[in-house]
């Protein structure tokens, strides 16, 4: 009897063991697999139309990554409008047909390059910051009225590399682009939104047509300090 209670004890052990082992294991392989994601997640210039996921697919994605993002105070100021087909396309012929205008006609060609390859991929995601909450904010947080357009800004940021996540994960390249402000207000007449909502990037997506270039990494001593 006490043999088996003693070889009880070490199956116990060594399952349990095993347990921890595998717990284990699966934490190393999800924090690996998220940086291999951080890694792997580049500026591709070059995008093309060659998408399998549906629209109501990346939609879905795309506001689950931008609502699960934190924002000091919970001010939630982001706001994201998503351009499929000939919104997208109407979108950049807009953008084009403005710079058209403010750009010397020398020097139009090559704007015009970059946003056609814009327009040739597949989407389009708008992120702005909705400016009456941001004035609400400062009325009611005197003490803080300084820093609210700066959370505003960091807010924006999470959402936007959240979503450039999102679609990296899932083979989908992206950019962004900054056409703003000059573009600002005949975006908001033509997306019928408040000119509250000042615009802040552009991220064009769609399908891996050519490999980024090589970045080469700052030297992390350059970067970083460490202190104990």
């Amino acid at each position: 009897m006490a043999l088996l209670d003693k070889l009880s004890q070490v199956l116990t052990t060594e399952i349990t063991t095993d347990l921890i082992f595998n717990r284990k294991n699966e934490t190393d392989s999800k924090e690996s697999s998220y940086l291999l994601q951080l890694q792997h997640r580049y500026c591709i210039q070059q995008l093309g139309k060659r998408v399998a996921h549906d629209q109501a697919y990346l939609t879905d994605l795309i506001q689950v990554a931008a609502l699960n993002c934190p924002s000091a105070l919970n001010m939630k100021t982001t706001r994201i409008v998503i351009l499929f087909s000939k919104a997208h396309k109407d979108f950049w012929h807009l953008v084009q047909e403005i710079q058209k205008t403010q750009i010397p006609e020398h020097l139009f060609s090559a704007t015009a390059t970059k946003i056609q390859k814009c327009s040739a991929a597949y989407g389009t995601v708008l992120f702005f910051e909705d400016q009456t909450v941001i004035e609400n904010l400062k009325k009611n947080s005197p003490l803080n009225s300084a820093e609210v357009p700066l959370w505003s800004q960091q807010s924006s940021g999470m959402a936007q590399y959240a979503v450039w996540m999102a679609l990296a994960d899932i083979g989908i390249g992206a950019n962004f682009n900054y056409y703003n402000p000059s573009i600002d207000y005949k975006v908001a007449q033509y997306l019928k939104i408040s000119t509250k909502w000042k615009l802040q990037t552009q991220l064009v997506f769609g399908s891996v047509e050519q490999d980024a270039e090589h970045v080469k990494a700052m030297n992390k001593e350059a970067e970083f300090l460490v202190f104990k």
